[in-house]
């Protein structure tokens, strides 16, 4: 099974949003998200 780039981003912003609902469920107004893909982390801040 090969997986594309396109699949990855989309694995990992789902990742995040969902750790983000997450957070948010519990209470947490802030949180501190690490993630080494520049790609995700630029679309997700502009």
């Amino acid at each position: 099974m090969v997986i594309g780039m396109d699949e990855i981003f989309r694995i990992e912003a789902r990742a995040i949003v969902e750790g983000m609902k997450l957070a948010w469920l519990k209470g947490y107004k802030q949180v501190e998200i690490n993630c080494d893909n520049v790609m995700l982390i630029d679309t997700m801040c502009n």
